[in-house]
């Protein structure tokens, strides 16, 4: 299954949500100590999409829950939800203290009609999202040689490039096949010193960990690339860097609620000030336990954390 399949189309109208070092039990390594005071996150947000409907109630409930949890920022796409016009919308997410901050570009989007491009990053401005998202760089399955992967870096170059011109930044989402040898090279390594400082990363904490790499190697290897962190956790029992995942596979016992399982958040985050990360997204793809009790959970944890 195609991770552009698994991922559902993202929108405020479902109110549907997605929701290192490694540093985990089960793959490897432990926090180390600190003698600068501690600091906490600045906020923290969550991704639309994909997790499921939760709120009985529906989407105006559920987004005043949300804020009253603490999230403040919102990743997906804009429109109505809940019967209301797009302006009552923004009405109620501006006194809410919700921002819509993150939107999403395909790769078709990216090289296919500047003019529409442009177009759809105007929609996105007038929401007030300040990055566009693309998950998957490619028109069908990932690329099989590094060859495929410079192609990536060339196609996002030209969409960041545009982007950029329009005011907005555009951030590459990665998932674990990134992190596993091609032709006795790491992908990642690959695209991230071909990428334009325009294009930003959004890295997924909890794919570079299953794909066996330290997060806060990465984070800090390629300094000030990384805007957006994707926050989310893993049991114990999650094999890491043992082979790309199938995402069809993946069931709620492949994620715990943020903070309840083995990655080290708070050494992680120690790196925002060498990778750039100023937004931490909550997401999972498969919440355990509802969506509901992963984002009020997760929400404690990410509300109290210090590092």
């Amino acid at each position: 299954m195609k991770r552009r399949d698994f991922i559902k189309t993202m929108g405020i109208n479902a109110l549907s949500v997605a929701t290192g070092s490694a540093l985990l039990a089960s793959c490897g390594n432990s926090s180390a100590g600190s003698s600068k005071a501690a600091e906490q996150l600045p906020s923290f947000g969550l991704i639309t999409g994909s997790g499921g409907q939760w709120h009985p109630e529906g989407v105006v409930e559920g987004l005043k829950q949300i804020a009253a949890w603490g999230y403040t920022e919102l990743e997906g796409g804009g429109g109505r939800g809940g019967g209301l016009s797009p302006e009552e919308m923004n009405g109620l997410l501006s006194s809410l203290g919700l921002v819509r901050l993150i939107g999403s570009a395909n790769i078709q989007s990216l090289i296919g009609d500047e003019s529409e491009l442009k177009t759809n990053l105007e929609r996105a401005l007038n929401i007030g999202q300040k990055y566009v998202a693309c998950y998957w760089p490619w028109p069908g399955s990932p690329g099989t040689t590094i060859d495929e992967w410079k192609v990536v870096a060339d196609n996002l170059n030209r969409g960041g490039r545009i982007c950029h011109s329009e005011g907005i930044q555009l951030i590459y989402h990665n998932h674990d096949f990134e992190f596993y040898p091609i032709e006795d090279h790491i992908p990642f390594d690959v695209l991230l010193p071909l990428l334009d400082p325009v294009v930003g990363i959004e890295l997924d904490l909890y794919w570079i960990v299953k794909g066996g790499k330290s997060a806060p190697e990465y984070l800090t290897k390629y300094p000030g690339r990384y805007p957006v962190l994707h926050v989310k956790d893993m049991p114990a029992d999650v094999k890491c860097g043992v082979a790309p995942t199938d995402f069809s596979t993946l069931t709620e016992s492949d994620f715990a609620p943020i903070g309840s399982g083995v990655i080290d958040f708070p050494e992680i985050f120690k790196t925002n000030n060498i990778s750039g990360a100023k937004h931490f997204m909550v997401e999972a793809d498969k919440p355990p336990g509802g969506t509901a009790e992963f984002l009020e959970l997760s929400a404690k944890y990410l509300s109290k954390v210090s590092f």
